[in-house]
């Protein structure tokens, strides 16, 4: 077994890292636990779950990613889909929230 050393700066940085990924995840887990997987999500709240931006919806939308219905002119996002999605959606690089466009 190979021993490593890191300095005490980078090992205190990986610590909050780690600990921010948390956070993150018990904040997407706590807004999607309330709903159903057949509930459906505005654009709005699909980007606030997954943190990603408005045009990374239309992406997935265009793609075929997510599911989603049309009601008068606003868009609604299946929210089981959401759940398969976090495991393969990067962030948005500056950690923006969307807004209802």
């Amino acid at each position: 077994m190979a021993l490593i050393q890191i300095e005490e700066d980078v090992f205190k940085d990986l610590i909050d890292r780690a600990a921010y990924l948390r956070k993150l995840f018990v904040q997407v887990y706590e807004q999607l636990r309330s709903k159903g997987l057949e509930d459906w999500l505005t654009v709005e709240q699909l980007c606030n779950a997954l943190n990603i931006s408005p045009s990374k919806v239309r992406s997935l939308k265009r793609h075929g990613r997510i599911g989603y219905i049309k009601c008068g002119k606003t868009l609604r996002f299946h929210a089981g889909d959401t759940f398969g999605l976090l495991e393969h959606i990067p962030s948005n690089a500056n950690g923006k929230n969307c807004q209802q466009q």
